[in-house]
C-alpha cells in the first residue's frame, strides 16, 4: 500500500477543507429551510471559502507534476465547479 506523495497530500488538504465548507453550506441551507432563520452569513462565508479554495487549487494545479496528483486535482476542480454551478455561485 503506497503512501500519497507530497503533491497528492496538498490536493487532499484542499479536498478536506472543501468537504468541511460544503458541509457547512449544506447545513446552513438546511437550517434556513427548516426554521426560516437567516443563515445568509453562514452561506456567504461558505461561498467565500469555496471561491478561495478554487483559486488555491488552480494555483496548485499549475505546479503539479505527478499524474496521480493532477488527476486528483482535476477531479476536485470538477466537483468545485459543479458545486458553484448548482448553487449559482458566480465566478468573481
Amino acid at each position: 500500500n503506497r503512501t500519497d506523495s507530497e503533491e497528492e497530500q496538498l490536493v487532499a488538504s484542499i479536498q478536506d477543507r472543501y468537504a468541511v465548507v460544503v458541509g457547512k453550506f449544506t447545513s446552513a441551507s438546511g437550517r434556513a429551510g427548516l426554521i426560516g432563520m437567516d443563515t445568509t452569513y453562514d452561506s456567504e462565508t461558505a461561498v467565500t471559502q469555496v471561491l478561495k479554495l478554487r483559486a488555491e487549487l488552480a494555483k496548485l494545479r499549475e505546479t503539479l507534476t505527478e499524474e496521480r496528483a493532477i488527476g486528483k486535482a482535476d477531479a476536485l476542480a470538477e466537483k468545485i465547479e459543479y458545486f458553484c454551478k448548482k448553487n449559482d455561485i458566480i465566478r468573481p
